[in-house]
């Protein structure tokens, strides 16, 4: 129903993109890659590290159905919208950047700079 996530340590938040992709919204930890896919409200929650902020949304969002099913919703919206394309143009960006070349978009055929 909820994908609870508490690593501070990912760098892609892959997992939480592939939860999303079945209708199941995230509460992460803010702070690493996994938090970046969240979208306050929408999607799923982010919250400070600690132990009891991190339950108390948990519990906030499993005992409010109409969040939750809220949540799904735009969890299911948000995956259709930045897919594993979207993310690999994303990453592909941020290597050009470094190494200053220019590169073709995966999704749009455009030339990154």
């Amino acid at each position: 129903d909820l994908f609870v996530f508490s690593s501070i340590t990912e760098t892609q938040g892959l997992v939480v993109q592939e939860a999303m992709a079945y209708g199941v919204p995230a509460v992460a930890v803010a702070g690493g890659g996994a938090s970046a896919g969240i979208v306050e409200g929408e999607n799923g929650f982010t919250v400070k590290n600690d132990a009891a902020a991190f339950a108390d949304k948990v519990l906030e969002v499993m005992s409010d159905d109409v969040l939750l099913a809220r949540l799904s919703e735009g969890a299911v919206r948000f995956v259709r919208m930045h897919g594993t394309a979207e993310m690999a143009d994303d990453v592909l960006q941020v290597y050009a950047r470094v190494l200053g070349h220019k590169e073709r978009s995966l999704t749009s055929g455009a030339v990154l700079r």
